[in-house]
């Protein structure tokens, strides 16, 4: 990875297009998924990385994309235009889904219970670990001095970002269109986030009605600034005071028992929802400021970032080596969990890597997102993504992606050289 590019997303591009016309069409062979090599002693994959553990990872790998994204593409066009935009085209989809997992839970009500257990479903699997403060027919008032999404953005170096004290604006954005599936009544809204330096998150849902002629930007924010001011105990009208209480956690409400979902299975469903969020933001914010802009910002704040931490990854697990097949082992470790099961290593020396697939998690996310069609240039942000993990020990390796399911190809083909 050449540090004095200007152009990162021309150089991905020119090398894909060149590499797409001077290597013969890919064919699909059952090769070997390449974190299943031998290191320490066990198979990565099976035995000297717990299931668990590389499922947690890939939940934090799709916070820190969706997250570092959003603050990204908000510094272009504002956090009213980017919330307008998910709304337009996630409202329906997410609405949908809260629907489904209504119909699972058997819930029939649409009342602040039925709000409890849809909001809970919505974030199984995802790393919340919040306390039910209060929960009676009228409101829930909820907190949490942890949050993934927040060590997400600071993963990525972004936490001191000044449009971070409006972040929470996107978890109302985003609970809110869940809820629209229980009822039209019912807000949710985050009166204190950690990310905007305060001692914790802290939640109020209650029973509300936006004013005449806002927009959907317009009330969260106006919900924020008036229930953030009543959360104030010593204000006139004041609901509850800002410091801990026990309560209940809202990772385990009963209903949920009846899904049969085991821990395993919760962080595969964390992985699909946190993963959809963060494709879904890829796409509409790659369709706000233009491809090349999303690149080439992904070059200046992620890559760094996402590169330093496969490096440790590869320290960890003793892949030092500096070659192709090394940066390939990186590469695909960063797969590990993510849905990424049909990728095959085709053709593997320490030179050169090459390796295929029938199927793409990230086009079926967008598929559930409604965005397929906004999918021009993945295969490009995918090269930048593995890129960083490719040369973690070597800047002169690279990864290409030459062919990409999104641009109807049959198949996704990629080259570690």
């Amino acid at each position: 990875m050449n540090t004095e590019t200007t152009n990162y997303y021309e150089l991905l591009k020119a090398r894909s297009e060149e590499k797409r016309k001077s290597e013969p069409e890919p064919r699909f062979a059952n090769g070997s998924f390449l974190p299943q090599v031998v290191v320490r002693g066990g198979a990565l994959q099976d035995i000297a990385w717990d299931k668990i553990e590389y499922l947690q990872e890939a939940v934090r790998k799709w916070h820190r994309f969706a997250w570092s994204d959003i603050l990204r593409v908000a510094e272009v066009v504002g956090w009213e235009t980017i919330i307008l935009a998910i709304e337009k085209n996630q409202k329906q989809g997410v609405v949908d889904a809260a629907v489904e997992y209504r119909k699972q839970n058997g819930l029939t009500t649409h009342d602040m219970d039925a709000m409890y257990i849809i909001s809970v479903n919505g974030t199984l699997g995802v790393g919340f670990d919040h306390t039910t403060l209060e929960h009676t027919p009228e409101r829930e008032i909820g907190m949490a001095y942890t949050c993934p999404m927040i060590q997400g953005i600071r993963d990525m170096g972004m936490e001191n970002n000044p449009l971070m004290k409006d972040f929470s604006l996107w978890c109302d954005t985003y609970d809110n269109m869940e809820l629209r599936a229980t009822s039209p009544d019912i807000w949710y809204t985050h009166t204190h986030c950690l990310g905007k330096g305060d001692k914790y998150c802290r939640y109020f849902v209650d029973y509300r009605k936006p004013e005449p002629g806002e927009n959907y930007y317009q009330t969260l924010k106006r919900f924020r600034d008036v229930k953030r001011k009543e959360s104030d105990a010593s204000a006139p009208g004041g609901t509850v005071a800002n410091e801990f209480r026990y309560g209940n956690s809202i990772q385990k409400p009963v209903t949920t028992e009846k899904l049969g979902l085991t821990k395993e299975d919760e962080l595969n469903l964390g992985v699909q929802i946190q993963r959809r969020i963060g494709v879904s933001t890829i796409l509409i914010g790659a369709e706000l400021i233009g491809w090349e802009k999303m690149i080439n910002g992904m070059y200046t704040n992620q890559v760094p970032r996402l590169t330093e931490l496969s490096r440790n990854v590869g320290a960890k697990w003793n892949i030092t080596g500096t070659t192709p097949l090394d940066g390939a082992v990186l590469m695909h470790i960063g797969m590990l969990g993510s849905g990424f099961d049909d990728h095959q290593a085709t053709s593997w020396i320490s030179k050169r890597v090459e390796g295929v697939a029938r199927t793409c998690p990230l086009v079926e996310s967008a598929k559930e997102s409604g965005l397929e069609n906004k999918m021009e240039d993945m295969n490009i942000w995918c090269t930048a993504w593995h890129n960083a993990n490719a040369s973690a020990m070597n800047k002169n390796v690279t990864c290409t992606f030459t062919h990409c399911l999104a641009k109807g190809d049959k198949l996704c083909r990629w080259i570690v050289e």
